[in-house]
């Protein structure tokens, strides 16, 4: 959410962003992206740095997105799941059943480790289990 107007690589169809833990990456930046961004700034009405910005001419910080995410959300008649982690879980535990070759799963995810995988692939096991057995136990007629 640190991004600035600076970031973006226009010409290269990049943008230069920081995950977690501070590690750097490029990312493509396609041009249809590049339109929608534009068209965005365009409407903006501000002299901020920042890529994104809140309709109170402030830069969107991480609570700001969870709070119109929430609100968005509650309007759908839906809750925010406890974690938005889970995305990343689950993302690498179908990647591995899926075969994608591990050194790519590290690469794409910047993990310092193959056991970071390995820990999110058993963490979803964990979590799955319960619930497949209570599937096979279901019974829609009962």
């Amino acid at each position: 959410f640190t991004l600035r107007l600076t970031d973006p690589d226009w010409d290269k169809g990049v943008i230069r962003v920081e995950g977690k833990g501070q590690k750097g990456a490029g990312l493509a930046f396609t041009r249809d992206t590049q339109v929608a961004v534009l068209e965005y700034l365009r409407h903006r009405q501000d002299s901020l740095s920042a890529l994104w910005a809140t309709k109170f001419r402030a830069r969107l910080m991480y609570d700001g997105i969870g709070h119109d995410l929430n609100s968005i959300l509650k309007r759908a008649g839906l809750t925010m799941p406890d974690a938005c982690h889970i995305f990343r879980r689950s993302w690498a535990a179908n990647s591995v059943r899926q075969t994608v070759p591990r050194p790519y799963l590290e690469a794409t995810g910047r993990w310092d480790s193959p056991s970071m995988v390995d820990r999110y692939v058993k963490a979803m096991e964990m979590e799955e289990g319960p619930a497949i057995e209570a599937l096979k136990e279901f019974d829609p007629f009962k």
